[in-house]
């Protein structure tokens, strides 16, 4: 008799989600992530483009892109590819595009990610709001900020090392794979307060 049955309580799906996440992550991460798009897809189809002005899109497209993938992001890094398609299809969207007919695209889309200053619109691709909330993950983890969360990713993770020289191993968790990932763009902008010197190795820390 298995531990569900003997509680009698229901046994969850492999697809079951809470708040709009999924509870269980399968080895296929893009078959868990494909939701994602999905989101993103039914919200861009109900939404009529062509009775928007392009002051409306761009509004749109900042709110779906940076609130939805955020959100997402706290399961741990996107694939590459979801991030590709989230970023296409709000493309098409802004642009005005439909299944039927495209736009002519006047700019290159790079062009909207530029600083209002540099006049761009401040776009912001799916890959770099992933890799925002995962550096911030790495930073409060670095920087030893106090809270249960952090407490229990260094008693599981960092017991005997420390973020900068841990290599993740397979079975660890999809998001703490996701927060080593950023740790190599994270060490382009931090640096070592020395202090007494007894937490910093003149082998290792340079």
């Amino acid at each position: 008799m298995e531990l569900a049955d003997l509680l009698q309580m229901p046994r969850v799906k492999n697809d079951s989600t809470h708040l709009g996440l999924p509870l269980l992550m399968m080895k296929t991460k893009l078959r868990d992530m494909s939701f994602i798009l999905n989101r993103v897809n039914s919200r861009v189809l109900a939404w009529k483009a062509n009775l928007l002005s392009k002051a409306e899109r761009t509004t749109l497209v900042q709110i779906v892109d940076s609130s939805l993938v955020l959100y997402v992001a706290t399961l741990g890094s996107i694939p590459c590819s979801i991030q590709e398609s989230v970023d296409k299809s709000l493309r098409s969207f802004w642009w005005g595009d439909t299944s039927t007919k495209r736009k002519v695209q006047t700019i290159s889309w790079g062009k909207p990610f530029r600083p209002k200053l540099f006049g761009g619109l401040e776009f912001r691709s799916s890959k770099s709001i992933n890799e925002a909330f995962m550096g911030k993950r790495a930073w409060e983890i670095l920087s030893k900020k106090n809270g249960m969360r952090h407490d229990l990713v260094r008693a599981k993770y960092l017991k005997d090392g420390n973020l900068l020289t841990y290599n993740f191993k397979p079975f660890d968790s999809q998001l703490w794979k996701g927060i080593m990932k950023s740790v190599s763009l994270l060490q382009k902008g931090v640096c070592r307060r020395i202090g007494n010197g007894k937490t910093t190795s003149i082998w290792f820390d340079n």
